[in-house]
């Protein structure tokens, strides 16, 4: 079964650059994307996905804001955030809120490849 994965960023460049980028190992996966935080927020517990990767830095609600509200809502599926900002604050922010992992923007491939291997992806 391919695997499949919500994308939610409020751009779009953003999203069809890191589902290209996932294809690239996963040409089977299928994709649900979201430029609208709120609308993922809703849309994301009912869709089974695999993995879903989060843009930090959305309108209201943010990126952190939407991790936390998915794991008090019980949501257990890997988050990866994506985001430009790499500090180690804003990391261990996200670590303590739930997030499974971190792919930088612009999105670089080492992190996908961590992601999916976190995934059980053989690259």
């Amino acid at each position: 079964m391919p695997l499949k994965f919500a994308i939610v960023d409020d751009s779009l460049f953003s999203r069809v650059q890191l589902r290209q980028k996932i294809q690239e190992w996963v040409p089977d996966a299928t994709f649900v994307e979201f430029g609208v935080s709120a609308q993922a927020l809703e849309q994301i517990p009912g869709l089974e996905a695999d993995a879903v990767t989060l843009d930090l830095v959305m309108p209201d609600p943010d990126g952190a804001s939407v991790l936390e509200a998915l794991r008090v809502r019980g949501y257990e599926r890997p988050i990866f955030i994506v985001s430009a900002d790499i500090q180690d604050s804003t990391k261990e922010r996200c670590r303590s809120l739930g997030c499974t992992g971190f792919i930088e923007k612009p999105v670089r491939v080492e992190c996908v490849q961590a992601m999916l291997k976190s995934l059980g992806v053989e690259l």
